[in-house]
């Protein structure tokens, strides 16, 4: 499987490097950081309007920028996941990257 990988595309090889967090991160439920991440939007969103212009709004817009940058990370995370299970010829229904990692 993997000289076949190789013959089609190298870079599918490299795949195990770009998860290097996956095994500790696996012991985490998705769904939890899923919740996780809304709850922070929305008290976010929240409270930009109540402080507004303040002292606080340079961390508000720090807080923006990098709850995006988290959420665009978990979005290459199911990329990954979907690229590894294609590889695999796992079937979608059935392929969880977490028991896989565990």
């Amino acid at each position: 499987l993997a000289q076949e990988a190789e013959r089609k595309d190298r870079s599918l090889l490299d795949f195990p490097s770009k998860l290097e967090h996956v095994g500790p991160a696996s012991r985490i439920p998705e769904q939890d950081v899923v919740l996780e991440l809304q709850g922070l939007g929305e008290r976010l969103a929240g409270a930009l309007p109540e402080l507004g212009a303040g002292q606080l709004e340079p961390f508000l817009r720090l807080a923006r920028a990098e709850l995006g940058a988290v959420q665009g990370a978990r979005e290459q995370l199911g990329q990954a996941a979907a690229a590894l299970r294609d590889f695999l010829c796992e079937d979608e229904a059935l392929f969880c990257l977490q028991e896989l990692c565990a």
